[in-house]
C-alpha cells in the first residue's frame, strides 16, 4: 500500500472512529480504493451498457470517473449465502454532482444490481458484548474462523430473542453493534422492502421485505431507529418510510418498536451515542415505543416547532400578530380553545 493510500486509510479510519465504530470492526468491513479498483467494485452488474468487446461503456465510466481519486468502501456479509457480499457502498472523496449539478451524491451504490443490507462482520471481543447484554454464552462449536464474521450472524439467526435494530448507513450499524447491540442497516430509509414494478415504473404488486430483512425477522423484536430530523418534510418521508417497513415486518411475525430523540441531540444514532454518551442512548434504547403506539402519536404529533409552548390549566390571551396569516393552536378539549 502506497504512502497516498495509507493517509486516506487512516482518515478513513478516522471517520468511522468519530462515529464510535470499534477500529477492528471497522477494519473488518472498509477498505481503502484508489484508481480504476474503485471501479471494479461498483461497476460489476451485467446489465451495465457495454461495448462489443464486454468494456462498461465509456459514458458509464465518464460518469463516475471521480471514483478513481479515491475513497472508502464497505460492504458486510450476504446472509443468503454466507458468503461476504459484493454489494457495498463506496463514498468517494471527491463526489460527482446530481442531476441537477446542486447536489453531492455523498455514497455511491453499485448501478443495476439490486439493493443490498449491511449486516457488517464482527470482531469476536465485539460479539461477546452483545452475548453479554442478553446473558448469552458463546459455544466453542458456535464459532467458524472459516468466516470472516466468525459465526457471529448464524449464532444470531439462530438467537430469536435477541432484539435486532435496524437503521439507515453501515456506520450507524457500526456504531450500534460497538455500543452492543445487534444491529443491521439500510441504504435509505425505503430501502427495506421492495416493490414489484414494470418496464414503465407502474407498480405490479405488494410491498415484500428485503429477502436479507425477512431472514432475520420472525419471532423477533425489532427496533426502528432512523435519523432525527427538523425539516418537516424529511419527518413526513421518515415516519411513512417507519410505517411501511413496520407493517411488513410486523406481518413477518415481528414485535416492532420505534426509537425517538430530538435532533439536537444528533441527527443519527451515531451522533446521538457520540455527543450524548451510551448511558443517555441506553435510556432511548429502553423508552422505545411499541409502533402502533408511535404511530398513534405521530399523527398527533405538530409537524412545525410551537412559537409559543404553555403549561396550565386554561389557556390565557394570547398575543397573535396582526400580520399573522394562518394560526395553529393545540391544546386538548376543555382548556379553552377560541
Amino acid at each position: 500500500m502506497d504512502r497516498e493510500l495509507v493517509g486516506k486509510a487512516r482518515r478513513h479510519l478516522l471517520e468511522w472512529e468519530q462515529s464510535g465504530v470499534d477500529e477492528q470492526l471497522t477494519r473488518l468491513n472498509v477498505i481503502p480504493l484508489n484508481g480504476r479498483l474503485a471501479l471494479d467494485y461498483l461497476l460489476y452488474a451485467e446489465a451495465l451498457p457495454r461495448r462489443n468487446d464486454g468494456r462498461i461503456s465509456d459514458q458509464l465510466l465518464k460518469r463516475y470517473e471521480h471514483a478513481e481519486q479515491g475513497g472508502w468502501w464497505c460492504s458486510g456479509m450476504d446472509l443468503l449465502t454466507g458468503e461476504p457480499d459484493t454489494w457495498g457502498c463506496f463514498k468517494p472523496d471527491r463526489p460527482r454532482l446530481d442531476a441537477d449539478k446542486r447536489k453531492p451524491i455523498k455514497y455511491e451504490h453499485p448501478p443495476k444490481v439490486p439493493t443490498g443490507l449491511f449486516a457488517l462482520r464482527v470482531p469476536p471481543h465485539i460479539w461477546q458484548r452483545i452475548a453479554d447484554r442478553h446473558n448469552l454464552g458463546i459455544q466453542e462449536s458456535d464459532i467458524d474462523r472459516t468466516r470472516p464474521d466468525f459465526g457471529f450472524w448464524p449464532w444470531l439467526l439462530a438467537h430469536p430473542e435477541i432484539p435486532l435494530c435496524i437503521t439507515e448507513g453501515a456506520k450507524k450499524a457500526g456504531a450500534l453493534l460497538t455500543a452492543g447491540f445487534a444491529a443491521v442497516a439500510l441504504p435509505g430509509i425505503n430501502s427495506g422492502y421492495r416493490t414489484p414494478k414494470d418496464e414503465e415504473g407502474n407498480r405490479t404488486g405488494r410491498s415484500r421485505l428485503l429477502p436479507q430483512l425477512k431472514k432475520l425477522a420472525g419471532d423477533r423484536e425489532i427496533l426502528i431507529a432512523f435519523d432525527s430530523d427538523a425539516k418537516p418534510a424529511t419527518v413526513k418521508a421518515v415516519e411513512a418510510a417507519i410505517r411501511k417497513l413496520g407493517y411488513l415486518l410486523q406481518q413477518a411475525g415481528c414485535r416492532v418498536k420505534v426509537l425517538g430523540w430530538p435532533p439536537e441531540d444528533g441527527k443519527g444514532v451515531d451522533d446521538l451515542i457520540a455527543r450524548q454518551g451510551q448511558p443517555h442512548f441506553e435510556r432511548i434504547y429502553h423508552q422505545a415505543l411499541p409502533l402502533d403506539i408511535w404511530k398513534a402519536q405521530s399523527w398527533t404529533k405538530l409537524s412545525y416547532s410551537p412559537n409559543v409552548a404553555l403549561n396550565c390549566r386554561y389557556l390565557p390571551d394570547l398575543a397573535i400578530p396582526e400580520t399573522a396569516r394562518l394560526v395553529g393552536i393545540k391544546s386538548p378539549k376543555g382548556t379553552g380553545k377560541p
